[in-house]
């Protein structure tokens, strides 16, 4: 039985190949399930992808409302005690560390593992966002997640919650929101790292950030605490390691 499911978000872009053949070389392939959801891309692109997956692997193509969406339906298809996602212009490779992920798993009682996250362009590092312990009580508080970075046991989906897509741009605030008020809460592992495409990230411009925030407050319970919680989110992004250099890769 594999150990870990990784999720990768797919629609029409030739990025996808080399997430997978990356993945692919990782000295942890062997205990992964590799699961696309493809969003409709051309049967051409489709034909490949599957040349580029190992027999566990599966890839399913249907419609979907965008990346939260896809996360929604891929989430149906977990077929191990542990599962991560990803976007297809985002890279896990041995930085990600699998061995240390899944020993903090065993031996501690937390249903998330968050992992650092490094932003790249054209292979350069453009920025740095570490990894935060997290809980009720902090997330409501401000203190970030960054989501394509968590891997989660996957007991959390006996709770059947998905993205609620009304709210578009924030619909990972009240998943997580909704998990941690359960009471998960996750650990971070600062030397596991997974590296985000700039071109995916939806919150990359001003507009988006406001609509973002909007929905937030749209969620959110105790609408008192809200201005502290904006406080505590600009206190984190100006922490945010900002800069260039190139990916330092162990593959």
């Amino acid at each position: 039985m594999t150990e870990l499911t990784v999720l990768l978000i797919h629609f029409n872009d030739s990025r996808i190949f080399k997430t997978i053949d990356v993945l692919n070389a990782t000295s942890f392939r062997s205990k992964i399930h590799l699961h696309v959801q493809d969003g409709g891309s051309a049967e051409e692109m489709v034909s490949e992808i599957k040349s580029s997956l190992l027999n566990n692997d599966t890839i399913v193509c249907e419609k979907d409302s965008g990346i939260f969406d896809g996360i929604n339906r891929a989430m149906r298809h977990v077929k191990s005690p542990y599962f991560t996602w990803i976007g297809c212009d985002d890279i896990i490779d041995e930085s990600y560390n699998w061995g240390e992920v899944s020993e903090l798993f065993a031996n501690s009682n937390v249903a998330c593992v968050q992992s650092k996250v490094e932003y790249f362009k054209n292979n350069k590092i453009t920025r740095i966002c570490r990894a935060h312990d997290n809980s009720f009580l902090l997330y409501s508080l401000g203190v970030p997640f960054y989501h394509f970075g968590s891997t989660w046991d996957s007991k959390i989906l006996l709770h059947n919650i998905q993205f609620d897509m009304k709210y578009r741009v924030a619909a990972d605030f009240g998943f997580f929101y909704k998990l941690f008020k359960l009471g998960y809460r996750s650990n971070a592992l600062d030397s596991s790292i997974v590296y985000l495409g700039d071109g995916g990230n939806s919150s990359a411009n001003i507009g988006a950030r406001i609509n973002g925030y909007r929905d937030i407050f749209k969620q959110y319970g105790i609408k008192i605490f809200f201005p502290i919680f904006m406080l505590v989110r600009l206190f984190f992004k100006l922490s945010t390691k900002y800069g260039h250099r190139n990916i330092v890769s162990k593959n």
